[in-house]
């Protein structure tokens, strides 16, 4: 892992080769390597505008993905609400479709006290307290 950020290494790269220039003349033996590190250096730069080239694709590829899977989320919606406005919501048939049909109401345990709570008030005898 470099110990520097990328703009950091190619500007000291760049400095660095610029610099040793002036040593060529003398030090004859610093040109190879001044070239290798410019090589290295155009590198880098390539290898770079690829990631951000990458980079920037997988971000349009998410964007694509995200919008894509918008649209088929909202047509399963108004599909299954077809398909319940073709059957009905209680139909079993919804199980075909991955839809839970629903079921009818299931009269509680209290039911019974509630209708004969209901069937005394309704024939005059007052109001029952509940149970």
């Amino acid at each position: 892992m470099p110990k520097h950020s990328y703009g950091v290494e190619i500007l000291s790269g760049d400095l660095l080769a610029v610099a040793v220039e002036a040593l060529i003349p003398s030090h004859p033996h610093l040109r190879p390597i001044q070239e290798t590190l410019k090589e290295a250096l155009a590198e880098m730069r390539s290898a770079k505008d690829i990631q951000l080239t990458y980079r920037a694709a997988a971000q349009q590829a998410t964007r694509d993905l995200e919008e894509a899977t918008e649209k088929a989320k909202e047509a399963s919606v108004r599909l299954h609400d077809g398909i319940r406005s073709i059957l009905g919501i209680q139909n079993p048939q919804l199980l075909g479709f991955g839809m839970r049909p629903h079921r009818s109401a299931r009269r509680g345990r209290f039911s019974a006290a509630r209708d004969e709570r209901s069937a005394h008030t309704a024939s005059g005898g007052g109001i029952v307290p509940p149970a």
